[in-house]
């Protein structure tokens, strides 16, 4: 202490200044050192990472669009159920014969040579006459088809071949398929239409594949394209769940009303004789 009194003493310090000094001093280096452990020690532990926010759930994200079919404003007269009593080989429980066109029995295509669907009910006999015809609009028969049943009861396709006279634009067709069962013949017509395509309709179906084409069938009532196109696809992706929803949605809905097929199989048919 006599040491440090004499070098403040030399430095010209009175005192009243020693005294302050010595007090001051040692509380200064020891804040020094306290600041030299605390930056260590901030340096030596890394900053906290900020909390990520949860991924929202797919399901809020990327909400499934409802596949909703438009009908069109046409209607047409038309008989798209059968008999309910019916002869041949068949379940009573099952739904008549049926061919799959909206409530209104006209349905829009674009295509020359559509496909058209029909539900069965019977079963499949090499001995049952069976007759799909086509009709123009001045009642013509433009094409007729003899066939022959295969894996039914179900839910079957007939296509225009290319040999068949191609669907004109803006006209009205009727189509009718009949089953001779034990001289009693069971039938079921309608009507198809073949519209053109508007310009933006036509840019959408471009930037569009799979699902997203279909929604846009459906939105502008292009029927066969929509049905035929869902089929296709549930065919190709058979433990899609989605796509077995859409397929019951589109049945069941006001303009279609054909909940009561959803659950029938899809079978290859039929065998022209």
């Amino acid at each position: 202490m006599k040491f440090k009194q004499k070098r403040w003493t030399k430095l010209g310090l009175r005192p009243l200044q020693q005294l302050i000094l010595a007090f001051i001093l040692p509380l200064l280096f020891g804040c020094d050192q306290n600041l030299l452990i605390m930056a260590s020690s901030s340096e030596a532990q890394p900053a906290p990472t900020p909390r990520q926010k949860p991924n929202p759930s797919p399901s809020k994200t990327q909400r499934r669009k409802q596949f909703i079919f438009k009908s069109a404003n046409d209607g047409a007269s038309g008989k798209r159920e059968g008999a309910a009593t019916r002869g041949c080989s068949s379940d009573n429980n099952k739904p008549r014969l049926t061919g799959l066109i909206p409530g209104k029995n006209m349905g829009l295509t674009m295509s020359d040579r559509p496909t058209f669907w029909f539900y069965v009910p019977y079963l499949a006999s090499s001995t049952t006459p069976v007759e799909f015809k086509l009709t123009n609009f001045d009642d013509k028969e433009i094409y007729k088809q003899n066939l022959q049943l295969k894996n039914t009861p179900g839910i079957i396709s007939i296509t225009l071949p290319k040999n068949a006279p191609a669907l004109e634009l803006d006209q009205n067709y009727e189509w009718s398929l009949g089953i001779n069962c034990d001289s009693r013949i069971d039938n079921v017509n309608g009507r198809i239409k073949r519209v053109k395509a508007s310009a933006e309709v036509t840019k959408q179906l471009q930037e569009n594949r799979g699902r997203d084409r279909l929604l846009v069938y459906a939105e502008n009532s292009f029927w066969y394209e929509t049905l035929t196109g869902l089929i296709e696809l549930r065919r190709q992706n058979p433990q899609d769940e989605g796509l077995k929803e859409d397929w019951e949605n589109l049945l069941k809905s006001n303009e279609i009303g054909l909940e009561n097929l959803a659950s029938e199989p899809i079978v290859p048919c039929c065998k022209p004789k």
